[in-house]
């Protein structure tokens, strides 16, 4: 690939790269805005859900409260007939024990009612904790996709690919010509000095005759 393709190709992707920059950022805000959301939904659930079930307990126990005042009542109205009935033996009912056995039966009734009201918050409270948990848990979920959203975005992009160094091919090209140009130039110089310093090829063939000559003489 020559060096002008090299640098068309990178400067495409370079192009195609930034043009994403925009996209990705717009649903980053777009995702970091529904995570917000959803863990502010999240504390709120939270914070509803401790609520409810702090109502849960209370009610529990104004309940166990109340069915206690019931047996204390009906174990006041049972002594308050027994007296009754003790009295009545001699023709004339107990009239403190009549009173008695109409403050327990209040009692019992006012007790009753309570436990009434109370199981109604009961059941009130753990409406709204069961709410709360669904919200709780929508809000986890939309936190989750909101993340694996982003990392999505943050991934999905096109990407640069490796840049090398545009010139490369043509530096390895050089290096190869420059070194057969001094392999060249090292046998060539190995064969002058063998020959002579100077000496040309007319050169020698005169002064192979003139040895010739002399020898024949």
């Amino acid at each position: 690939m020559s060096f002008a393709a090299s640098c068309h190709q990178q400067a495409a992707a370079a192009r195609s790269a930034a043009g994403a920059v925009p996209d990705a950022a717009a649903a980053l805000t777009h995702f970091a805005h529904t995570l917000d959301d959803a863990q502010r939904d999240a504390r709120q659930a939270i914070a509803d859900a401790r609520d409810a079930q702090h109502r849960i307990d209370q009610a529990e126990a104004d309940i166990a409260d109340a069915q206690a005042a019931q047996q204390v009542a009906a174990t006041q109205a049972d002594a308050a007939n027994h007296r009754i009935a003790m009295s009545s033996i001699g023709g004339v009912p107990s009239v403190d024990a009549q009173a008695d056995l109409q403050a327990a039966s209040d009692a019992g009734q006012a007790a009753a009612d309570r436990e009434t009201a109370a199981r109604r918050r009961l059941d009130a409270a753990r409406d709204d904790l069961e709410r709360a948990e669904r919200r709780g848990h929508h809000a986890m979920d939309r936190a989750r996709d909101g993340s694996q959203a982003v990392s999505g975005a943050l991934g999905s992009g096109p990407a640069m690919p490796p840049i090398g160094m545009p010139g490369a091919p043509a530096a390895a090209a050089w290096r190869y010509a420059l070194s057969g140009a001094r392999r060249s130039i090292s046998v060539s110089s190995r064969s002058r000095h063998q020959r002579g310093p100077y000496q040309s090829g007319s050169q020698k063939s005169m002064t192979n005759e003139t040895t010739a000559t002399g020898k024949a003489t």
